[in-house]
């Protein structure tokens, strides 16, 4: 026969007061697992500065196969709660208070182990993920407490099987499930098109142009500036970084480590005013203007070391930018099968828009040679041309060069032009075209034929349509470079290696 356990009032109150208590935990970890599931959803660290929550958002480890551990933590809240409430019911109670232990086992787990990746690996804390260790912690202890004071912690499992253990398994795993389908909603929306692109925002007699036009043609511009901006931010928290290690806000590290070791040295300041006396007033004297040229020397050393200083802590801290895959330039690289190098399955592809009689764009031909030589198998070069109106010869020799390319020597016959530059008159191509090795029958009837022609004015259109108006201007996997940097295109390219990898 079952007999109903006796409890005194005592026991019956601390029974109350405990699953009481955890109601207000486990609705205390639901609100708290929802919001990180929202910063998640809209990609938002929502903790503010001084915190590292867009770190640890942000970080690979803070998923598990495309859904939040916060997600999962939501799931596991609601189980706690619909335990919870059970355990007000004293035939329920036992079993209750086992799957409660159990779910809070469970969630400590993962909890210790995203605790450690926070203080070892990312470096970075999450307040709202701190509460939820210390709330599913908490748990823990006051049902094992519960199931030790009533003499329940044997055995620990037991059996728990039975039709209302159906909902907390439900919320376990639909929550999760759900949050699938709502994330898969918000990354639509977020790549569907804005309605207002197409609003029209001026006129110029009876043309209407819309806001989608502007932007398209300003859209190099802006994503040359936007990306100036971010490297700008970058830069502020690697020098955040250095200073936090050495314990010491930012203004002061700089001070300390940049500002304070710059030296002006009295002949600076000499040359300095020998170089503005004469438009100085003439009873003005070093004297009266020495802080003001102090000030402007230190200003402009203080930018150099500063931006050298940065560099070197980019180098140390492995610092790498890459605009998001989102911002590509939709380009086909070789539409009409021009001039290129290297092997066609290359993982970089760089598209080079140039201009035979820049000199910028001889540089580059030289340096792009070299890096042919150093990484020719994973690097693909392809040239397209955009001869500028303030070239004289630039237009004639791009569509020689076309031609050129029909007889597969158009690199040869560039290597030339690159280097005859200044002496691309109409009368020197046949010189330079035997140089090349070219048929010259062959070439002239090509330039005559207008063919060349075609292929270059194609090359501009593109140029155009995407708004190109200097040369050398290079894309690199469809990411906008723009000119040639100084320290060239190595560290680019390799970043474009590493993340296919």
């Amino acid at each position: 026969m079952f007999i109903r356990p006796q409890f005194s009032p005592y026991q019956v109150k601390t029974k109350m007061t405990t699953s009481l208590i955890l109601i207000v935990l486990s609705v205390l970890g639901m609100i708290n697992a929802a919001y990180l599931s929202y910063a998640h959803l809209l990609d938002s660290g929502g903790c503010g500065n001084g915190f590292g929550c867009d770190e640890v958002v942000a970080s690979p480890y803070s998923n598990l196969g495309g859904v939040p551990f916060s997600v999962f933590g939501l799931g596991l809240y609601v189980a706690i709660l619909i335990a919870s409430w059970r355990s007000l019911h004293g035939n329920l109670r036992a079993e209750s208070m086992r799957w409660i232990s159990l779910f809070a086992l469970v969630g400590n787990l993962p909890t210790l182990f995203l605790l450690y990746l926070q203080a070892f690996v990312i470096g970075a804390w999450c307040p709202f993920c701190a509460l939820s260790a210390a709330t599913i912690l908490s748990i823990l202890v006051l049902s094992l407490t519960d199931r030790n004071r009533n003499t329940m912690l044997r055995p620990f499992v037991g059996s728990l099987i039975s039709r209302d253990i159906i909902p907390l398994f439900s919320a376990v795993f639909l929550i999760p499930f759900a949050y699938l389908i709502v994330d898969a909603g918000v990354s639509a929306s977020k790549s569907s098109p804005d309605l207002t692109a197409e609003e029209i925002v001026a006129r110029i007699g009876d043309r209407e142009i819309t806001i989608r036009e502007i932007d398209q043609g300003i859209r190099l511009k802006l994503y040359e500036h936007r990306n100036e901006f971010r490297k700008a931010w970058l830069e502020k928290q690697i020098l955040e970084t250095a200073a936090k290690e050495k314990g010491m806000p930012v203004r002061e590290f700089v001070e300390k480590e940049i500002y304070s070791v710059i030296e002006i040295s009295p002949e600076e300041i000499d040359k300095r005013f020998e170089e503005i006396k004469g438009r100085l007033p003439k009873n003005v004297t070093k004297e009266m203007v020495i802080r003001n040229i102090r000030g402007e020397i230190g200003n402009r050393k203080s930018q150099k070391a500063l931006s050298a200083y940065v560099e070197r802590l980019r180098k140390t801290y492995a610092t790498t930018y890459k605009p998001p895959a989102a911002e590509r330039f939709t380009l086909d690289p070789n539409p009409r099968g021009g001039p290129e190098k290297g092997p066609l399955d290359a993982r970089v592809t760089i598209v080079e828009f140039s201009d035979f009689q820049c000199g910028h764009c001889a540089r580059a031909h030289v340096y792009l040679d070299d890096l042919l030589k150093r990484k020719g198998d994973e690097v693909r070069v392809i040239f397209r041309h955009l001869p500028l109106e303030m070239h004289e010869h630039a237009r004639h020799a791009a569509e020689v060069a076309a031609c050129a390319n029909r007889q597969d020597k158009f690199w040869s016959l560039a290597n030339v032009m690159f280097k005859e530059q200044k002496n691309l008159e109409v009368d020197n191509f046949a010189t330079y075209a035997e140089q090349a090795g070219l048929d010259i029958r062959l070439l002239n009837s090509c330039v005559e034929s207008g063919v060349g022609a075609q292929d270059v004015d194609a090359d501009i259109a593109e140029a155009d349509e995407l708004g190109i108006s200097s040369t050398p201007t290079f894309f690199i996997n469809g990411h906008y470079i723009g000119s040639l940097p100084n320290q060239g295109l190595d560290d680019l390219i390799e970043n474009e290696l590493t993340s296919i990898r």
